[in-house]
């Protein structure tokens, strides 16, 4: 049984409860994600870029993030 497909079957008898289900189970099994996320943090504030402020780390972690879904077309 899928218990996604059970808790959407009986959200109604469980109000409360579905909504914690839901949220718990839509938690990704893998944490990859987020050490790629770590490991190009890691580079872009490396030994060599220590004085580099907290705005233009923000920007070159947004910029990669936007560079990896490839170029928006509309």
């Amino acid at each position: 049984v899928n218990p996604l497909e059970w808790w959407s079957a009986n959200c109604k008898s469980y109000p409360l409860i579905a909504v914690m289900a839901r949220d718990f189970l839509s938690i990704p099994a893998s944490s990859s994600s987020c050490e790629r996320m770590f490991s190009h943090c890691e580079i872009v504030y490396g030994n060599r870029r220590k004085r580099l402020k907290i705005e233009t780390i923000r920007s070159f972690v947004c910029l990669k993030s936007c560079w990896n879904h490839g170029p928006v077309i509309e």
